[in-house]
């Protein structure tokens, strides 16, 4: 089974106890989100807009965006917690054109921001 002996005899001691609903999963309690189902579509509609000159929203736009919409504050790390669960990932911008200069782009490359980070949709 690949796993440790003594879970696998918590695993037959429920089965034993309560057969095979024992070995369901427990309800888990936690926070129920601020957002409502409706809202985090409309966000993920928001977010999915294509503009022309734009690839992706960054995390501070987003919580500016959630606040604005929704008069909800977020943390950083609660917004990149729920853009993952929606099935965004992060990409880092890099510059590369065809008719780049070399010497230049690494002028560009030494001045871009290396926390600076924009969500996109994956697939």
């Amino acid at each position: 089974m690949h796993t440790s002996h003594t879970k696998v005899q918590r695993w037959i001691n429920r089965f034993n106890k309560k057969g095979i609903e024992g070995l369901y999963d427990k309800p888990r309690s936690g926070r129920p989100s601020i957002l409502k189902k409706k809202q985090i579509i409309l966000l993920e509609k928001t977010i999915s807009r294509k503009s022309e000159f734009r690839v992706g929203y960054n995390t501070l736009e987003i919580i500016h965006e959630i606040k604005t919409e929704f008069g909800v504050a977020y943390t950083p790390r609660h917004v990149r917690r729920l853009l993952h669960k929606l099935g965004y990932s992060r990409i880092t911008p890099r510059p590369s054109h065809v008719n780049k200069d070399p010497i230049k782009s690494k002028e560009i490359v030494s001045n871009l921001k290396k926390t600076y980070n924009v969500w996109v949709k994956n697939g």
